[in-house]
């Protein structure tokens, strides 16, 4: 699944905004899916941005530390599904803790290391798109969009806490995994569910995220897809 769209290769951008949520209603559920921009520094330790909640403990933890995504997705979905153009006007929109352009899944590797702010993030892993993206857009495609584009967004541990802000620098300083953009991934472990060869190749990412290593150990030993509808499809 290389090929030319993983040949550019961008190690560097700004970070134009960090964002926090917290815990609020989403419909009948319960979230903090919305992220504001904060001003000023904002300090990361090993569980993310200090102050950035989780109403689900899947969705946090040293492998989910920070959620990065490419505002460079924003027009592309906005044309695609314009009741939520008016909610992609600013970052945020998917739930992301940093924004930046021109760094996306194509050009970003599993395993990355870069230096923002006071600190060093690692790439652990693509984020699962899941449903309440959909809900906020007011399009409840969006997220099924995501999987199937990769544009899903990124995670990183933390190696290095301390405090970023808009307008650091984001800087490549380690590169350990040339052939794996996060988007090969997260298109590829879609795609191409029950490919043995490839699941294969997913167990030798190094540094790769445990729940995605998880996910192609299952689907090996059982030779079964994992259901996606509870994660994509809209709830009340």
């Amino acid at each position: 699944m290389a090929g030319s769209a993983y040949t550019h290769i961008m190690t560097s951008t700004t970070i134009s905004a960090v964002m926090i949520g917290k815990v609020t209603d989403l419909g009948n559920n319960r979230s903090a899916i919305r992220k504001s921009p904060v001003d000023g520094p904002v300090a990361i330790d090993s569980f993310g941005p200090v102050g950035d909640e989780h109403s689900d403990p899947n969705h946090g933890g040293v492998e989910k530390a920070v959620l990065h995504y490419a505002f460079d997705h924003y027009e592309s979905f906005g044309r695609e599904f314009p009741k939520a153009v008016e909610h992609l006007k600013k970052p945020g929109a998917f739930g992301e803790n940093l924004s930046s352009s021109g760094i996306t899944e194509d050009n970003i590797r599993i395993g990355d290391i870069y230096r923002i702010g006071g600190t060093l993030l690692q790439v652990a892993q693509p984020r699962q798109p899941c449903w309440k993206l959909g809900w906020l857009a007011q399009a409840s495609r969006i997220p099924h969009r995501m999987q199937d584009t990769g544009w899903t967004g990124w995670y990183y541990r933390v190696l290095r806490e301390g405090t970023i802000e808009a307008g650091n620098e984001m800087i490549l300083e380690e590169r350990i995994n040339e052939k794996w953009p996060v988007s090969r991934l997260a298109i590829g472990i879609y795609a191409a569910p029950l490919d043995r060869v490839f699941l294969e190749e997913v167990l030798k990412i190094e540094k790769l995220g445990s729940e995605w290593r998880r996910v192609a150990e299952r689907r090996l030993e059982t030779g079964v897809i994992e259901p996606w509808t509870g994660r994509l499809e809209l709830k009340g």
